[in-house]
């Protein structure tokens, strides 16, 4: 499986909706958790997301979440993969970028959420997600990376801090974007057939084929 990455969108249009009581609506929370050909911070890489990232399969196949702060237990809505009913959450891909609209629920979280947008005390958007092609240019200083497509989306929504501020200007963070070399790769693959094989040894039960 690809790395679960983690990225910041710097201040892009968080905002409140107001509820509505004519039209039976609760507050709603509307922004950009991705922009399409911008420079991310440095990670010790610069990173755009490409206009062709996200693509509509990636939507709809993908169950995404929208939680404050990446927090589970901050669960502000969903965007259920393959359905349409019980969507709280809905996201678009327009000429800017991964729009979103999520219907803020009647929680303790979503109440502080609603209040600290409400105050601009909460103001930037980041979003999970698994990279499947990318391009490279290692000649840059930093190198730049270009996200080509997105393999899954997890999760969106608004957080307090940039994701990870750690990895700025970090060579492990450049290094986890690049994903293991391939030598490590294959020797990984083989410490685990080995592993398998001791089980084997040690489990008859494990060396039955499922036939008589």
């Amino acid at each position: 499986m690809n790395n679960l990455e983690r990225r910041y969108i710097r201040p892009m249009g968080l905002e409140l909706r107001e509820a509505n009581e004519d039209e039976g609506t609760g507050p709603m929370l509307v922004g950009y958790s991705v922009v399409f050909d911008s420079d991310s911070e440095d990670m010790g890489f610069i990173e755009q997301m490409d206009a062709a990232s996200i693509t509509e399969e990636v939507l709809t196949e993908s169950d995404i979440r929208g939680l404050y702060n990446h927090i589970p237990s901050n669960l502000l809505g969903r965007s259920p993969a393959g359905e349409i009913d019980g969507e709280t959450m809905r996201l678009k891909v327009d000429d800017r970028g991964l729009y979103f609209e999520i219907d803020l629920p009647d929680t303790t979280v979503g109440r502080d959420v609603a209040e600290l947008v409400r105050r601009g005390d909460l103001t930037g958007n980041s979003f999970a997600f698994t990279v499947a092609e990318d391009e490279w240019d290692y000649e840059s200083d930093p190198p730049r990376r270009r996200v080509t497509r997105v393999g899954e989306l997890f999760d969106i929504g608004p957080v307090t801090y940039p994701a990870y501020p750690e990895t700025v200007v970090s060579g492990r963070a450049l290094e986890l974007a690049k994903g293991p070399p391939a030598e490590k790769r294959d020797h990984e693959l083989e410490i685990r057939e080995r592993e398998h094989r001791l089980r084997e040894l040690e489990d008859p039960n494990l060396l039955r084929t499922g036939t008589e």
